[in-house]
């Protein structure tokens, strides 16, 4: 599976050719001008397997373990039919780098020996955010019981 990661306005102009799903993340929910207007539908095509989109900031604000598990439900829905998958978010370099990172890192098969040694480009990642979602899928310790 390809992985291309891009901001918003590239997203906005991407028309897929072949099966591809798509990882939209936006702020919270805000009433700034400005950031709505980045939040504008994806083109028109049959070739969208799925389109899932998530609401958190760099800084990890809005991101849980709910959220990440939701992610990954979703990636193994649409991933199974897709031939690449889309990550934005408005800048294309934080977040959308730190989702894209942990997509392939927590579900390697889907991805291919170049796409995985390619992680090395994302430099700007949101290492925040990428930690929130990789300690997410982390199995959780038991803390021992003790009985006397």
């Amino acid at each position: 599976m390809q992985l291309t990661v891009c901001s918003a306005q590239e997203a906005e102009r991407f028309s897929p050719t072949r099966p591809t799903f798509a990882v939209r993340i936006f702020y919270p929910l805000t009433t700034d001008p400005v950031l709505r207007t980045y939040e504008v539908p994806l083109a028109r095509s049959y070739h969208w397997t799925g389109i899932s989109e998530y609401r958190f900031d760099e800084r990890g604000n809005g991101l849980d373990r709910e959220v990440a598990l939701s992610m990954l439900a979703d990636f193994d829905k649409y991933g199974s039919q897709s031939e690449q998958v889309l990550v934005h978010c408005l800048l294309g370099r934080n977040r959308s780098q730190a989702v894209g990172r942990f997509l392939v890192e927590a579900r390697p098969d889907f991805f291919s020996e170049r796409e995985r040694s390619a992680l090395t480009k994302f430099r700007d990642y949101s290492r925040k955010v990428y930690r929130i979602l990789m300690n997410s899928v982390k199995p959780r310790k038991r803390k021992p019981s003790i009985r006397g």
